[in-house]
Formats: C-alpha cells, structure tokens, sequence
C-alpha cells in the first residue's frame, strides 16, 4: 500500500520529505489537512515506507469494482474536444493538450495494451519535470496504434504549443490549437505495423527553453511557460479527466451523421404582409415606450 494522496500533495505544498512521517510531522499534517482516519492509518502503517514511491501514486485505482480509466481512454476523451460540430472557445482545445501531457506524466507505466503508457510520476514530480529532465524520458514513453490514445503524440503535440510560443506569440498558438486534429495519422512520427521506428522531429524545439511544462491557463487562454499550476489543480484536473473519460462517447464521424433535409419553403404574399404588420405593431410599441420614458427624463444637463 502507497503513502495517501493528501499526505503526498501536503508534502509537495510545505515542503516535507514524504518519508519523514514522526509524531510531530503527522501531528502538524492532522492540524492543517483534517485527515480522515483512514488516510491517519495508512501513514502508520509499517510498510508504508516500503512504497514511498509507487507506480503512478496521483493516478485512479479500481474501486468498488468499478475499472479505472486506462491513459488511452483518458487521451481520446480530450481528443475528442471540439470534434463534436458545435464551437469550442479555444482556451478549452488549449487546456485539452495541456492536460493530455499531464495525464501521461501522471499515468502508470504498464504497456498500453493494459491501460499506461504514461511515466508513472507523483503530482509534485510531474510539476517539478523541466524540459532537460523530460527530454532523457521520452524515449520511455509508449505509443499506441490509435493516435487519439497514443501517449507520445499527446506528448508531441503539447510540446508543439510550447515551442511555438516560445519562439513566436499567443496568436500563433490561437492559431493552432483552433485547427483541428488530425488523427488519421501519428503526430509523434509513429507508423503501427512497422514498429517502434524514429520519433518524428519536434517542430517547434524551443520548448527547452521553458522554465516549467505544466503552466497555469485562464480563462481567455494566458499564459506563460513561468508560473506552473498549483498541486491542487493538478489533482483537481486529474480527477475530472479520467471521470469525463469513463462516460465520454466518441463524437460520429461525419458520414455517419444524417445528413440535414434541404429547406424547401416559400412564403406567399399573405404571409408576408402578416409578417410585415406585426413588425410595424412592434415598431409602434416601442415607439410608444419611447415617448413615455423621454418624459421621465431631465432635460437639461442643470437638471441632473
């Protein structure tokens, strides 16, 4: 059994060593983070320390005989963002590869086939992971023959956004993260059938140059590669992305939508002239509203 979640974020916020847990360090832990008995227990235990650092500690577990979400069912659902026909405010696509690199840092570290995929990170290492100490693990991240599921190419494709807003503007990102995703085919170079093959070039390679690779994105899109998201959002993200996968259905694909039945209507003359002297009556109306409201008002500026 791993050391509890809150007791791993708690660390990660004060600045404790996760496997220092003596009478004093729980007790100031009890008084700040309201622990549950359960989570008092688990820090207790003897072998608790044995497993300071498992698989992918912050990724969901089964529970209640309910299957946690796999990577690859995680990075579709945020694939399928905007794919629905209906206008996605691009701070949302934004977010949607932003939070796709997260889950794969986060995920465990299986073979996809059973559900990783991912590095297998703790949420504080996840944050702490800054481009030098990425580029030495990519070659530890799996990919998956669906490029919706496959984690290199989420991988790749946030490292897109990086580079290009290192390198040029937020308008330029705008710009990409509106077009939308082509998944008939691996942005991370991957070709199934031929095997493990060479990754594909990064387009935009400043992404080096960025101080953190998980930054804090509001709501009309700003950002900035300097200031990294809290370990609270972090975990709040990671909870409502594996959830949303466990219930998001795959938007149809355009053909096999119905396609809408032409318009086939004319108006007659009757018809239009109703149109028409309801429209004057509405004119007359507020005209009448009008007139009554100029009444109440001052007609000199002295007056005010």
């Amino acid at each position: 059994m791993g050391l509890p979640s809150l007791w791993l974020d708690w660390c990660a916020v004060t600045g404790h060593d996760p496997d220092e847990r003596d009478e004093d360090r729980v007790a100031e832990f009890t008084r700040q983070a309201h622990p549950s008995r359960a989570v008092l227990r688990a820090l207790t235990q003897p072998d608790a320390g044995h497993h300071a650092a498992p698989d992918a500690p912050a990724w969901p577990r089964d529970a209640d005989g309910k299957p946690a979400p796999s990577l690859g069912q995680t990075l579709a659902a945020l694939c399928w963002v905007g794919r629905d026909g209906l206008r996605t405010h691009w701070p949302h696509l934004l977010r949607a590869r932003r939070d796709a690199y997260l889950m794969v840092l986060l995920a465990p570290t299986c073979p996809v086939d059973d559900g990783g995929g991912g590095l297998g990170l703790s949420r504080g290492a996840a944050l702490d992971l800054a481009p030098a100490g990425l580029r030495p693990l990519r070659d530890r991240i799996q990919v998956a023959d669906d490029p919706a599921s496959c984690p290199a190419c989420a991988v790749h494709r946030w490292l897109h956004v990086a580079g290009l807003y290192a390198a040029w503007s937020l308008a330029s990102v705008r710009s990409l993260v509106n077009t939308r995703l082509d998944l008939d085919t691996h942005a991370c170079g991957h070709m199934p059938g031929v095997g493990a093959g060479l990754r594909a070039a990064d387009p935009e390679p400043e992404w080096e140059t960025a101080r953190t690779l998980l930054p804090a994105i509001d709501q009309h899109g700003a950002f900035d590669f300097w200031r990294p998201m809290s370990t609270r959002a972090v975990t709040s993200i990671l909870a409502l992305r594996t959830t949303e996968a466990l219930y998001a259905a795959p938007p149809a694909a355009e053909h096999d939508r119905e396609p809408l039945a032409p318009v086939d209507r004319h108006f007659t003359d009757d018809e239009v002239r109703e149109v028409f002297d309801e429209a004057d009556e509405v004119n007359a109306r507020l005209k009448a509203l009008l007139d009554d409201t100029e009444g109440l008002l001052p007609r000199r500026a002295k007056d005010l």
